[in-house]
Protein backbone atom coordinates (compact mmCIF):
# COMPACT_ATOMS: atom_id res chain seq x y z
CA UNK A 1 0.00 0.00 0.00
CA UNK A 2 2.45 2.43 1.09
CA UNK A 3 4.32 1.91 -2.56
CA UNK A 4 1.10 2.48 -4.24
CA UNK A 5 0.72 5.85 -2.37
CA UNK A 6 4.46 6.50 -3.19
CA UNK A 7 3.47 5.93 -6.97
CA UNK A 8 0.85 8.32 -7.12
CA UNK A 9 2.37 11.09 -5.20
CA UNK A 10 5.38 10.97 -7.28
CA UNK A 11 4.00 9.80 -10.79
CA UNK A 12 3.20 13.35 -11.45
CA UNK A 13 7.02 15.23 -11.70
CA UNK A 14 4.87 18.40 -10.30
CA UNK A 15 4.76 16.37 -6.41
CA UNK A 16 8.49 15.94 -6.73
CA UNK A 17 9.21 19.62 -7.29
CA UNK A 18 7.14 20.78 -4.52
CA UNK A 19 8.70 18.59 -2.27
CA UNK A 20 11.81 19.46 -2.75
CA UNK A 21 10.67 23.03 -2.65
CA UNK A 22 9.25 22.47 0.46
CA UNK A 23 12.25 20.62 1.70
CA UNK A 24 14.77 23.61 1.07
CA UNK A 25 12.38 26.25 2.55
CA UNK A 26 12.15 23.98 5.81
CA UNK A 27 16.04 23.43 5.86
CA UNK A 28 16.51 27.21 5.06
CA UNK A 29 14.13 27.62 8.25
CA UNK A 30 16.28 25.32 10.23
CA UNK A 31 19.61 26.20 9.22
CA UNK A 32 18.72 30.34 10.03
CA UNK A 33 17.09 29.22 13.41
CA UNK A 34 19.87 27.42 14.69
CA UNK A 35 22.09 29.88 13.19
CA UNK A 36 20.48 32.53 15.50
CA UNK A 37 19.98 30.91 18.07
CA UNK A 38 23.80 30.33 17.88
CA UNK A 39 24.37 34.09 17.97
CA UNK A 40 22.40 34.82 21.07
CA UNK A 41 22.98 31.97 23.29
CA UNK A 42 26.97 32.06 22.84
CA UNK A 43 27.36 35.79 23.39
CA UNK A 44 28.13 37.27 19.25
CA UNK A 45 24.98 39.46 19.76
CA UNK A 46 25.88 40.79 23.02
CA UNK A 47 29.00 41.55 21.73
CA UNK A 48 28.31 43.32 18.17
CA UNK A 49 25.42 45.35 19.98
CA UNK A 50 28.49 46.59 22.26
CA UNK A 51 30.72 47.07 19.40
CA UNK A 52 29.14 47.44 16.73
CA UNK A 53 30.69 48.56 13.36
CA UNK A 54 29.78 51.42 11.86
CA UNK A 55 31.10 51.88 8.18
CA UNK A 56 32.96 55.02 8.77
CA UNK A 57 36.67 53.20 8.99
CA UNK A 58 36.85 53.14 4.99
CA UNK A 59 38.23 50.20 2.57
CA UNK A 60 41.49 50.48 3.93
CA UNK A 61 41.87 47.47 5.89
CA UNK A 62 44.08 44.05 5.69
CA UNK A 63 41.81 41.75 5.24
CA UNK A 64 42.14 37.88 6.27
CA UNK A 65 39.31 34.89 5.04
CA UNK A 66 39.31 31.69 7.18
CA UNK A 67 40.48 32.75 10.52
CA UNK A 68 38.48 31.44 13.86
CA UNK A 69 37.30 33.61 16.63
CA UNK A 70 36.31 32.57 20.46
CA UNK A 71 33.66 35.42 21.65
CA UNK A 72 33.18 33.15 25.00
CA UNK A 73 33.34 30.11 26.40
CA UNK A 74 31.95 27.57 24.64
CA UNK A 75 31.27 30.67 21.74
CA UNK A 76 33.76 28.87 19.62
CA UNK A 77 34.04 30.22 15.30
CA UNK A 78 35.94 27.57 13.55
CA UNK A 79 37.59 28.47 9.85
CA UNK A 80 34.61 30.89 9.09
CA UNK A 81 35.25 34.32 10.07
CA UNK A 82 36.64 37.17 8.32
CA UNK A 83 38.92 39.21 10.32
CA UNK A 84 39.95 43.03 9.37
CA UNK A 85 42.54 45.11 10.76
CA UNK A 86 42.47 48.79 10.26
CA UNK A 87 43.78 51.60 11.93
CA UNK A 88 40.94 52.33 14.08
CA UNK A 89 40.75 48.66 14.83
CA UNK A 90 39.46 45.19 14.07
CA UNK A 91 36.41 44.09 12.31
CA UNK A 92 35.28 40.25 13.10
CA UNK A 93 32.19 38.65 10.23
CA UNK A 94 31.14 35.60 9.86
CA UNK A 95 31.46 34.52 6.28
CA UNK A 96 28.21 34.76 3.91
CA UNK A 97 25.88 31.28 5.05
CA UNK A 98 26.71 31.82 9.08
CA UNK A 99 26.07 35.46 8.81
CA UNK A 100 22.28 35.43 9.94
CA UNK A 101 21.62 37.19 13.73
CA UNK A 102 26.08 37.80 13.45
CA UNK A 103 26.05 42.11 13.02
CA UNK A 104 29.69 42.67 12.45
CA UNK A 105 31.66 43.37 15.42
CA UNK A 106 34.13 46.45 15.30
CA UNK A 107 36.88 46.64 17.87
CA UNK A 108 38.07 49.82 18.68
CA UNK A 109 42.06 50.13 19.26
CA UNK A 110 41.08 51.63 22.11
CA UNK A 111 38.65 49.32 23.64
CA UNK A 112 41.14 46.94 23.48
CA UNK A 113 42.92 47.04 26.73
CA UNK A 114 45.30 43.95 27.02
CA UNK A 115 46.73 41.93 23.84
CA UNK A 116 48.46 38.60 24.54
CA UNK A 117 49.76 36.44 21.93
CA UNK A 118 50.50 32.39 21.63
CA UNK A 119 51.78 30.11 19.03
CA UNK A 120 51.05 26.35 20.30
CA UNK A 121 49.72 24.84 16.94
CA UNK A 122 48.81 28.05 15.22
CA UNK A 123 49.03 32.06 16.02
CA UNK A 124 46.87 33.07 18.69
CA UNK A 125 45.93 36.92 19.67
CA UNK A 126 43.95 37.27 22.91
CA UNK A 127 42.32 40.46 23.09
CA UNK A 128 41.01 41.70 26.47
CA UNK A 129 38.19 43.82 26.04
CA UNK A 130 36.08 45.24 29.03
CA UNK A 131 35.44 41.79 30.82
CA UNK A 132 35.85 39.43 27.80
CA UNK A 133 38.89 37.77 26.63
CA UNK A 134 38.29 37.56 22.33
CA UNK A 135 41.02 35.11 20.99
CA UNK A 136 41.66 35.75 17.24
CA UNK A 137 43.62 32.13 15.81
CA UNK A 138 45.05 32.41 11.98
CA UNK A 139 47.29 34.86 10.52
CA UNK A 140 45.47 37.63 11.40
CA UNK A 141 46.86 36.86 14.99
CA UNK A 142 49.99 37.05 13.56
CA UNK A 143 49.39 40.78 11.85
CA UNK A 144 48.30 41.77 14.92
CA UNK A 145 51.23 40.93 16.51
CA UNK A 146 53.43 42.20 13.88
CA UNK A 147 51.33 45.54 14.18
CA UNK A 148 51.39 46.22 17.61
CA UNK A 149 55.33 44.74 18.46
CA UNK A 150 54.34 41.96 20.99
Amino acid sequence: METDLAKILFSNGLAAVAFFFLFAIFWLIMWNFSIGITSIIFGWRRLAAKYPYTETVGDLGTKFSFQSVNVSVFGYYGFFIYVTIYDAGIKIVPMLPYRFMHPPIFLKWSDITGIRYSKLISNMAFLKVGKKTIMIRGESAKYIRQLKKL
